[in-house]
């Protein structure tokens, strides 16, 4: 890997190592949500696992406060997608190739089928992949592009949870 690629993602991993992207990229903006993204480095790949939580309102009976959590996390559901984002040994001169992990939720079954779910990611993960390959110039990629702004660029193209009607 040149050394340019080396210093990018070095870069990238000291300056967010610890740091939750969500807050970083202030996506947790709205009430009874949770959204949490973390990156890790390994080798020449980053490791990104976004955290999604859709909280149940607070139910408003007589029961004891431990139940009544119980019940909010019962009507709540979470989504996790877990990429890997690898780097070429010519990064930054082309884009890294991402590809998905792992897709795991808590949403209905007869609702979302867990294939169709990872189905979708997929979708989306290839869109990604596929935007800088275009012929338009505004959206090859270019070596000026950083770590953190093509993460952020997918997370604003998979962060919908909120339209999920559960």
């Amino acid at each position: 890997m040149q050394k340019s690629a080396l210093s990018r993602l070095n870069q990238f991993e000291k300056e967010f190592k610890d740091v939750d992207l969500a807050n970083y990229y202030k996506m947790n903006q709205r009430p009874l949500e949770e959204l949490q993204v973390h990156a890790q480095l390994k080798e020449n790949t980053i490791l990104l696992h976004i955290h999604f939580k859709k909280l149940a309102p607070l139910i408003e009976v007589e029961l004891p406060a431990e139940l009544i959590q119980m019940i909010g996390e019962y009507l709540s559901y979470t989504i996790e997608i877990q990429t890997k984002i690898k780097y070429s040994t010519n990064y930054p001169f082309v884009p890294p190739v991402w590809c998905i992990e792992n897709v795991h939720h808590t949403l209905k079954p007869r609702d979302y089928e867990p294939s169709c779910l990872l189905d979708y990611y997929v979708d989306k993960l290839n869109q990604h992949n596929h935007q800088y390959n275009r012929r338009s110039i505004n959206e090859q990629w270019s070596p000026a592009i950083s770590v953190e702004k093509d993460i952020l660029v997918f997370l604003q193209r998979v962060h919908h949870f909120h339209e999920m009607n559960v």
